[in-house]
């Protein structure tokens, strides 16, 4: 997660995310003589009612109509020029992602099947309770981010579950607090329910607002960055991700890593392509591993050995290498972690 944006946050080799078939990629059903899985289709089914999936996209939206008022208040009180376009911006993401939701809500009487990313056979009870702390700076913006993120996962007797991501924290301007940042993110591997909100709400009457948002719901992608003109909503192959979730999804992968495999991530331009992933070599690297009372909060980890790889990921025309921990879960290294907290 970063102040940047959304979807291009995974993919870029800074904060804190092809011609023949690896680990990862779907089988092939009823394929087109493109050879492209993308444009295979799996047997229908009939459709049956999606009673938990509803329920969840119905909880989203009471969550946000309760935090609307606060939200508001930050965009009202934008001043300049350049607060106010912003605002705008981040009312008019706010606003589509709502609509989105009530429309969803409106039309999951039939549940989407994996078509993309199935054979990874992923186990988000590995982040069932991971806290950690970064401090992380971005000369070139003047900008400086403190925060603190926990992950959770809560196994559901009928499901695989639903892991959550919450972060929160402070962004400096030239070394004087500008925002705070809060970050939401929800997935169901059951339902392929994903949901992401990313906000900085100003300190500063000047300071410009944002409010980013991402969801994919039953083969529908939707992205509202900043500025909002990039916004997309179109249909992909149920299972694909987000890269947002690109560091999280290597991250719950059982076991070793293979030495090659594949997700395949919906782009900034909504469409889906292959993250195509290699194990470049092993490494020896030191973990700010922090306090088992007390949390990472204002804490610094104290560093402890850990085996570690460096990855090579390439999506597209982005390439990038992240170094991960060599176990389970895969939990990316970055000098920006001051403290991390793996409860089992």
């Amino acid at each position: 997660m970063s102040y940047r944006s959304l979807s291009a946050a995974a993919l870029a080799a800074g904060f804190a995310l092809h011609p023949l078939p690896l680990q990862g990629q779907a089988a092939r059903t009823d394929c087109n003589t493109s050879g492209n899985p993308l444009h295979c289709s799996s047997p229908a089914e009939p459709p049956s009612s999606n009673t938990r999936l509803t329920a969840a996209l119905g909880s989203i939206l009471q969550e946000r109509f309760a935090d609307k008022p606060a939200a508001r208040q930050a965009w009202t009180q934008a001043r300049g020029d350049n607060a106010r376009l912003a605002a705008r911006d981040a009312r008019t993401n706010y606003n589509a992602m709502t609509a989105l939701l009530e429309r969803l809500v409106a039309d999951t009487s039939g549940s989407a099947h994996a078509g993309v990313n199935e054979g990874l056979h992923l186990d988000f009870s590995l982040l069932h309770d991971v806290e950690a702390r970064y401090e992380e700076e971005n000369a070139e913006t003047g900008r400086s981010r403190e925060a603190l993120t926990r992950m959770s996962f809560s196994p559901e007797p009928e499901g695989e579950g639903i892991f959550r991501l919450d972060e929160d924290g402070e962004i400096l301007f030239h070394e004087k607090s500008a925002w705070t940042y809060r970050a939401r993110m929800q997935y169901e591997p059951a339902s392929f329910l994903f949901y992401q909100t990313e906000e900085t709400i100003p300190r500063l009457p000047d300071a410009p607002p944002a409010y980013e948002a991402a969801a994919l719901v039953n083969g529908t992608a939707f992205s509202a960055p900043m500025p909002s003109k990039r916004r997309f909503d179109t249909k992909v192959p149920a299972g694909a991700v987000y890269p947002t979730m690109l560091g999280l999804v290597i991250s719950a992968m059982p076991g070793e890593l293979p030495a090659s495999f594949r997700i395949w991530i919906v782009n900034e331009q909504g469409e889906v392509i292959p993250a195509d992933i290699s194990v470049v070599r092993e490494l020896t690297v030191e973990e700010p591993v922090g306090p088992a009372i007390g949390g990472c909060a204002a804490a610094t980890g104290v560093n402890e050995q850990r085996r570690a790889v460096e990855l090579s990921v390439s999506a597209g025309a982005l390439s990038h290498s992240r170094v991960v921990l060599a176990d389970a879960p895969h939990l990316k290294v970055s000098d920006g972690l001051k403290c991390r907290i793996v409860r089992r």
